[in-house]
């Protein structure tokens, strides 16, 4: 496997780094949403 040189794009493993936080945070927030219409369905029933 021969070495590629680095890409000239300094920032782009803030910008995946930030995508992946960002969607670790959508996922966190639709889990607690579903967590919390399961828990209050499960109570009206």
């Amino acid at each position: 496997m021969s070495r590629r040189p680095p890409r000239k794009t300094p920032f782009h493993g803030r910008l995946t780094l930030a995508l992946c936080l960002a969607f670790a945070g959508w996922l966190a927030t639709i889990e607690a949403r579903a967590a919390e219409i399961l828990l209050t369905g499960a109570e009206d029933s």
